[in-house]
Order: C-alpha cells, then structure tokens, then sequence
C-alpha cells in the first residue's frame, strides 16, 4: 500500500515538474550560478597567513595554574552532583597580579 501512495505522490510531483518547466530549470540552474559566482570569488582573493599570537605573558604560569587546580574543579562538581544541582560550575578567577594583568 505504502508502494502506491509513493507512485502517485512522484506521478503527481513529475505532472506539477512537467507544468512548470521555466521554474523547474530555474530551481536547479539558480544555485549552480551562485555556486558559480562564490567559487570566482573565493579564487580572486589569495590566503592569507596569520601569524598566531599569544595574550598571555607566560603561558607556563596558566597551564600550571589549571593543572594545580584541575583536581579542586572536580571536587566541586562532584560536589554539585551530591547536592542535585546538576554538576554545573560557575568559575570565578581569583584576585592576584595574573589574572589583573590578563584584564588590562
């Protein structure tokens, strides 16, 4: 039965294809003109190589600090889980010279 419904629904999809023509071509030749016209675009302009760059002073010092406190995180959300709050933790930063010099 399913087969059927599927003939007609393709039979009456190829009828509505058939009348419309002009607008049937233009559903497939409309998006290979703009794929067209991107691809041009995207040729015209050369890559460019960003060289990448650090706003870290001393990355050392950052990593330290999150593998220093990797172990407390877990401790808390552990902790959340217990008490039904769903695992989830606000991380506030810590006062000290780092963190205000990562600010400014």
């Amino acid at each position: 039965m399913a087969n059927s419904h599927l003939k007609a629904l393709l039979h009456k999809n190829w009828i509505l294809w058939k009348r419309n023509m002009c607008c049937s071509i233009l559903e497939i030749l409309i998006p290979v003109f703009f794929m067209f016209i991107f691809a041009v675009f995207r040729n015209l302009e050369e890559a460019k190589t960003i060289e990448t760059r650090s706003y870290l002073e001393n990355e050392q010092y950052s990593l330290k600090f999150a593998a220093d406190n990797a172990r407390v995180f877990e401790e808390i959300r552990i902790k959340c889980e217990k008490d039904r709050r769903g695992g989830k933790i606000g991380l506030v930063p810590p006062n000290n010279d780092y963190v205000d010099a990562i600010i400014q």
